[in-house]
């Protein structure tokens, strides 16, 4: 289903090297589930990219391969594993209300603040006070 945001950004097929070798059976599927994609093996298909919005509240997404079979492999293969397990995550993380629709982009991480020249000597000065104060006491 290439317009599923759960597939967003992988080719159609993609492959995960090692990891898309092996995609676990799954059965008993109800009809809340929704296939995003499927892994061809041995002549039968199985659900390789699924998800589902429960009744009682919440979502779910669900991709059962192999990944440790690509941990650290670096290149296309970790960079589809990366992709499918971010965009697994940011599916399922905007709750029941809006799982289903795109996913919205990664944001930016902000930088660690860093200390400015006057708080950094005025920091030093107290930490140099109390260990003046330590050893005069001692």
């Amino acid at each position: 289903m290439p317009a599923s945001p759960l597939v967003t950004g992988l080719s159609s097929p993609f492959a995960m090297g090692g990891g898309s070798e092996f995609v676990y059976e799954l059965t008993g599927l109800g009809p809340e589930w929704t296939v995003a994609a499927t892994f061809d093996g041995g002549g039968t298909t199985y659900p390789a990219v699924l998800s589902a919005v429960r009744s009682g509240g919440g979502c779910v997404a669900l991709s059962p391969f192999d990944y440790f079979d690509v941990a650290g492999a670096g290149g296309t293969d970790q960079s589809n594993m990366e992709t499918l397990l971010n965009n697994m995550v940011g599916w399922v993380a905007r709750g029941s209300a809006s799982c289903g629709g795109p996913v919205p982009p990664v944001s930016v991480v902000q930088p660690v603040p860093a200390l400015e020249g006057p708080l950094l000597a005025a920091l030093a000065g107290v930490m140099a006070g109390l260990v003046w104060l330590r050893r005069r006491r001692g």
